[in-house]
């Protein structure tokens, strides 16, 4: 009689749990999504602000003043119209450059006179939804059978991750360029290459470096889909000059182009150019966003650490088995991801949301007897995360060590070492055969 009731008992008891774990998720996403409205809320927009600026000088016809600025500092615009437009919008503070293209600016004219409170709520609550769609799609593609009490500690814990809360903070699009690129990759994943290219192709029209996910299709295919996102930018383009005109495009690629060339040592931002720059740069300058020209050592120095990374990845690509398609897929994934973070002179703390991914991608890929690689994906991202990493929002206050402004780059490295280190620990084919 007790065997039998054991035997009745157990699959119940696992119901039960199931239940149970997934209750907790919810409430945990609950939590989650409470969080991120909250630090949006208490936002002041500083990022959102420019992209209505933007729109109320293209709705009132003063398009040629959309990307006046400083030319010594990033943050300030230094022209008396742009001032007057961000001052209609009832704005106490002043805006800082808008630096999207100028289809960004046609579409927010439409909205320019809605009252930026209201927008900046709006947008706080479009925002999680981006982030929550973001991470369904990272744990659809990468760890479609994760525990659902483990997502309920992973929700809890990006509660303290400081990308998280500083983009919502600052009213960043970066939530919409994680939701478009993941969304891409769990597309390419069900063969849906049109829908695929189109939300890579978008994601990069805004914010540019998603399209190395887009290389990656083009050498391990699908190059339908890398097809499909260049015709999505290439529509995109050809629509900004068909609304826009020749002269205000040129003159936004010309900025990009200056921007590219100039390092910026501010706190908030951790590529590989900014982390060498600061070595060399007055502490004040790290507190600021004034624009430097790179040193000929940190410019060398910054070749030297990349060249070296890339030179560790391709030994730990070659390391994964030809014929697991799927694990060399993740890792280039990965790479590309932790690329978009080092490599380009500008990483602002808010694109760190893209080490979410890498440490999916990492803990799919590492051996169940290998604990080292999970171990660093932790650090990597707790190193992200309040109190370790401070608030950002308090720029001075808190930000004053270079230690302390440098943990996102040191993160992103712990992250690369996790993810080199589960493909040198990938299972060989003769292994696997045995």
């Amino acid at each position: 009689m007790s065997a039998n009731s054991t035997s009745i008992a157990g699959p119940a008891d696992r119901v039960h749990a199931g239940g149970a774990s997934r209750a907790a998720l919810a409430a945990a996403v609950l939590v989650f999504a409470w969080t991120m409205v909250d630090a949006g809320w208490r936002g002041e927009g500083h990022d959102l602000l420019p992209t209505v600026v933007a729109g109320r000088l293209v709705a009132t016809d003063r398009v040629s003043h959309l990307y006046a600025h400083d030319p010594a500092y990033y943050n300030q615009v230094n022209d008396p119209e742009f001032r007057r437009a961000t001052a209609e919008l009832g704005s106490s503070y002043e805006s800082t450059p808008f630096v999207y293209p100028p289809l960004v600016a046609y579409a927010m004219q439409f909205v320019s006179a809605m009252p930026f409170d209201t927008m900046m709520l709006l947008w706080t609550l479009l925002s999680t939804l981006f982030l929550l769609a973001g991470i369904y799609c990272t744990v659809r593609v990468y760890a479609p059978l994760a525990n659902p009490a483990w997502l309920a500690v992973l929700f809890l814990a990006l509660c303290a991750y400081e990308p998280l809360l500083y983009g919502l903070w600052l009213g960043q699009t970066t939530s919409l360029v994680f939701a478009l690129t993941m969304g891409g990759i769990a597309l390419q994943r069900n063969q849906r290459w049109l829908a695929a290219g189109c939300c890579v192709g978008l994601a990069a029209f805004v914010k540019l470096t998603p399209i190395v996910i887009a290389l990656v299709w083009l050498w391990r295919g699908p190059r339908r889909a890398a097809a499909w996102c260049a015709a999505a930018l290439v529509g995109l383009w050809g629509v900004s000059f068909a609304l826009m005109g020749t002269a205000v495009n040129v003159e936004y690629l010309q900025r990009v182009n200056e921007i590219r060339r100039v390092a910026l040592v501010a706190y908030n931002n951790h590529s590989v150019l900014a982390f060498l720059s600061r070595f060399e740069a007055p502490p004040l300058d790290r507190l600021q966003w004034r624009m430097l020209l790179p040193s000929a050592a940190a410019s060398g120095a910054q070749i030297a650490v990349v060249a070296t990374l890339a030179a560790l990845a391709i030994v730990a690509f070659r390391r994964l088995p030809a014929r697991e398609d799927d694990q060399r897929r993740m890792f280039l994934e990965g790479m590309a991801f932790l690329a978009m973070l080092l490599v380009p002179n500008i990483g602002w703390t808010h694109y760190f949301v893209f080490l979410i991914p890498v440490g999916a991608i990492t803990l799919a890929m590492r051996r169940r007897d290998h604990a080292s690689s999970m171990t660093l994906a932790a650090v990597a991202i707790a190193l992200c995360c309040r109190p370790l990493l401070p608030r950002q929002d308090l720029g001075a206050a808190t930000l004053h060590h270079l230690l302390l402004m440098s943990l996102p780059t040191f993160a992103a490295l712990a992250m690369f070492a996790a993810l080199v280190n589960a493909a040198r620990h990938a299972r060989r084919p003769d292994a696997v055969s045995r």
